[in-house]
């Protein structure tokens, strides 16, 4: 499967579907979070990849990895933002070695 071929269906029982529920409209929640869980209900429910990209204002190739990333981690770990966990240093700008910060 390429990386932009539509996604296998995305299965999920009762308690996850009401827990990304509660997510989803929660005040308290991130937003990218809100997002994430939504994508996830709308793509479960049977909606096309482009219809749920056009629904949350994302990209296309952004829905096909939300979900992707919920089959292969599991739905509730794909929610957490993993941006900025591997950071250049100085150092590695003018060394060419990749450090970890």
């Amino acid at each position: 499967m390429g990386p932009y071929a539509t996604p296998e269906p995305l299965e999920l029982d009762d308690l996850t579907r009401r827990e990304l529920a509660r997510l989803a409209s929660s005040p308290h929640v991130p937003e990218p979070k809100v997002v994430r869980a939504c994508v996830l209900l709308a793509f479960a429910d049977g909606m096309k990849v482009a219809a749920v990209a056009r629904r949350y204002q994302i990209h296309r190739t952004r829905v096909i990895r939300i979900v992707r990333q919920a089959q292969e981690m599991g739905v509730f770990t794909s929610l957490e933002e993993r941006r900025g966990s591997m950071r250049w240093s100085r150092k590695s700008a003018t060394s060419g070695d990749l450090v970890l910060a």
